[in-house]
């Protein structure tokens, strides 16, 4: 690997050295996808859908930011209640669900009735948060089994009253080593995080379903009081300068994920091997001076006041008892007002997944450079699937990496034909801006692009057979610059569509349609202090 550092992140360095906490959650990437793939299927803009997961993302940042504990202690303590961790009963589990649905439905329909679509797009991003950890930090997967017939169950905590021994795992471990009910980390616990863990696949659908239904009954809360709110949050329009803004907190998402490496952490974007400590400095720096204020803002109440609370405040919205029927969230006891119902909608959906299982460079001729002329590669891939593309793991300084990347997308079930594109590159210098394209196609092309048919399995394109399984890839190299040699499997794995059986609302479509200035300055402008782990 050979990369130059600018003098931003080595500055940066003594700033942000030390103010990294553990983690633990779904990686940064698997939030992403699963919010950016919900929205994008109800008509959400582009706009709209990055917002959405900008604040998701800021969820698990924040929650793990050192500095903010020590200065806003109350607003770090409810951030941590967003991530479903440390109840270890099922009537805890049921008095979080009950409590974390009244406030979400009194906070969404007041953002309705201030006509605040932006404040909605805020509290969807957090909620989702909260919703995704559920399925990933719960014994949901192994206490819900596909049924007969199908490849992964779609059951929500919302559709079944089957709820027996559900639980979620302790966080910081509660024993030394940690124990099977700790929440874990890449190696043990309960966890259900990413790729390297068991279960993997069976926790991101059960989210994806949940991530679905707790839209549409956010899209009914909310067109309940005003329907002109929830088409002008779908549909948001940012100006050129907080567009801008958001970028910036995307890109920030992607490279802090990527590249942390400090206290243990090795990257948490879509896996371990990611990271790379200059990289961090530098691209935590860059964010620490680019302003992100729209987005940050509602984490943080830097005038202590009631109205600015209302306003601003989303993370209260969600977490704390207030006189409108709000309930403090993580108190282990009933909602004390009427719970309200969440609809079911049925999932007729398949699974497509492209598994990667080798990635390696070739070698080259005596005058030939390889892929890193100066050291090792730094492997990534971009792949799409049915027209969305998903950015995968990096791993750094290896020739050769085995199972690198697992890589799905939800599609109707009754679509025969999936196309899908499969590009390798090197990343080289930060923040990409000169990554070497690899050829992986041993024809005149450099990437691989190929059609999959979801009833036989049957692969046609640049690639030609039925290669669906971990011991049955196919396997192809290139021959022009920058040679490498990818093995990989395509498959499509059928969801199960069962009713509800809890006695639940009937199915609902889901239509397209200050004071402390400086502290809170640095806090808003994305201090890099405690971006080593987030909890997704």
């Amino acid at each position: 690997m050979f990369k130059q550092y600018g003098s931003k992140g080595l500055l940066a360095l003594g700033l942000l050295v030390g103010l990294v906490p553990a983690a633990k959650a779904f990686d940064t990437g698997p939030h992403q996808d699963l919010t950016r793939e919900v929205l994008a299927e109800i008509g959400f803009n582009q706009d709209a859908n990055e917002t959405v997961q900008l604040e998701n993302w800021l969820t698990d940042y924040y929650t793990n930011q050192p500095l903010l504990k020590k200065v806003l202690p109350s607003i770090h303590v409810s951030l941590d209640k967003l991530h479903f961790d440390n109840l270890t009963t099922t009537s805890q589990v049921d008095h979080y669900w009950q409590r974390f649905t009244v406030n979400s439905k009194i906070a969404f329909q007041e953002a309705a009735r201030n006509k605040d679509s932006f404040r909605i797009l805020v509290l969807l991003g957090m909620s989702l948060h909260a919703v995704q950890d559920f399925y990933t930090h719960s014994n949901w997967v192994e206490t819900h089994p596909a049924p007969p017939g199908s490849d992964y169950a779609t059951v929500t905590w919302f559709d079944t009253k089957n709820r027996n021994s559900v639980r979620t795992g302790s966080y910081p471990a509660l024993s030394n080593p940690p124990g099977a009910n700790d929440h874990g980390n890449y190696t043990h616990g309960l966890n259900h995080d990413s790729q390297s863990r068991p279960e993997f696949h069976r926790a991101y659908t059960f989210a994806y379903a949940a991530s679905r239904q707790w839209v549409s009954q956010v899209r009914a809360w909310v067109t309940e009081i005003d329907a002109n709110e929830w088409q002008a949050a779908q549909h948001q329009s940012l100006s050129s300068s907080d567009r801008s803004q958001l970028k910036a907190g995307l890109e920030a998402a992607y490279r802090i994920s990527e590249w942390v490496a400090a206290d243990g952490n090795d990257g948490h974007w879509k896996g371990k091997g990611s990271g790379s400590g200059p990289e961090f400095y530098a691209a935590g720096a860059a964010w620490m001076t680019t302003p992100c204020e729209k987005f940050t803002r509602p984490f943080f109440t830097p005038v202590p006041s009631e109205d600015y609370i209302k306003k601003h405040n989303c993370v209260w919205a969600l977490t704390a008892a207030n006189a409108d029927g709000r309930q403090e969230l993580g108190v282990d006891a009933p909602a004390t007002v009427a719970v309200p119902k969440v609809a079911h909608i049925p999932i007729k959906k398949q699974m497509i997944v492209v598994r990667a299982t080798e990635i390696k460079e070739l070698p080259v001729g005596l005058f030939d450079t390889k892929i890193d002329s100066l050291g090792t590669a730094d492997f990534y891939a971009k792949i799409t699937i049915d027209g969305m593309t998903l950015i995968e793991n990096t791993y750094q300084n290896k020739e050769r990496v085995v199972d690198p990347w697992d890589t799905f997308k939800f599609v109707d079930d009754s679509k025969e034909r999936v196309d899908i594109h499969i590009e390798v590159w090197d990343e080289d210098m930060p923040f990409k801006i000169s990554d070497d394209h690899c050829d992986i196609n041993p024809g005149d092309k450099v990437d691989l692009d190929m059609t999959l048919n979801t009833r036989s399995q049957e692969l046609s394109g640049d690639v030609r057979g039925i290669f669906d399984n971990h011991d049955k890839p196919w396997g192809e190299g290139g021959k022009g610059k920058d040679p490498a040699f990818l093995k990989a499997y395509c498959r499509s794995r059928k969801l199960a569509d069962l009713a509800p059986d809890n006695d639940g609302q009937e199915p609902v479509s889901v239509a397209k349609a200050s004071v402390f200035p400086g502290i809170f300055s640095l806090l808003a402008l994305g201090l890099v202090g405690g971006v080593v782990a987030e909890r997704r």
